[in-house]
């Protein structure tokens, strides 16, 4: 057994790497509708963030859009959405049908009062706010762009909080963080595609954000600190 320290396991870890992991596939109308529900009705904590996000994109010679799937993990609920973006109006403008009547993907995702987590916002930022630059002989060439709000990146965390007498003049890849504040279920990057039971529906590395964000927002706001809580709002 290795002597190596490994980050102390928090709670967001615990969620991570739970055999109860659920995966759902969201590809239709009603799927999006009872997803909407659950993330207005249902109590969803903002500290700890309860959201985290990841964007796919697609092969360029088979789809026109920017965005091939929009991936959502719900930590609190241990489950992880991927969202078929084949249909982007459908995906983006579907209300809900309960408490989430007057909501879409598109408010939540712009909404000042539901933080979300992401890994280098820039690209999540500059993808959602592109979708007027689909072809305009595209069928879903309407869809509005989209301004995501609230939005913690946890690339920048890692810089607030890496040691000053490390250089500040690069951002860290989202492996090196897993590897040097992950919850030390893996050891490797090599391992990520697999540890996970689904690899192929999305990159399994979206659920160490949690821990890379307990971690980081814990050395942030220590008693005494003097940084300050990093956000980046597109």
């Amino acid at each position: 057994m290795s002597s190596t320290p490994q980050p102390s396991p928090s709670k967001a870890a615990a969620m991570t790497t739970s055999p109860l992991l659920k995966v759902a596939v969201v590809e239709t109308k009603a799927h999006m509708r009872h997803l909407i529900d659950l993330l207005v009705v249902g109590y969803l904590p903002t500290n700890p963030v309860s959201l985290y996000l990841n964007l796919e994109v697609p092969e360029l010679h088979k789809r026109k859009s920017l965005i091939n799937r929009l991936v959502l993990f719900v930590a609190p609920r241990s489950t992880v959405y991927v969202i078929d973006m084949l249909d982007l109006e459908v995906a983006f403008s579907t209300h809900g049908s309960q408490g989430g009547r007057h909501q879409t993907l598109k408010s939540i995702l712009e909404s000042v009062h539901v933080p979300k987590a992401v890994f280098d916002a820039r690209k999540v930022c500059a993808a959602l706010s592109r979708l007027q630059d689909i072809d305009k002989t595209d069928e879903h060439a309407a869809i509005p762009s989209i301004a995501m709000r609230n939005i913690h990146d946890v690339q920048l965390m890692e810089l607030a909080t890496r040691e000053s007498t490390k250089s500040k003049q690069y951002l860290a890849s989202w492996d090196e963080c897993i590897l040097t504040a992950g919850d030390g279920s893996v050891t490797s990057a090599c391992e990520l595609p697999t540890y996970q039971p689904v690899p192929l529906l999305f990159d399994p590395r979206l659920l160490q954000l949690p821990v890379l964000w307990a971690n980081y927002h814990a050395k942030l706001t220590e008693p005494g600190g003097e940084m300050a809580f990093w956000m980046h709002m597109c």
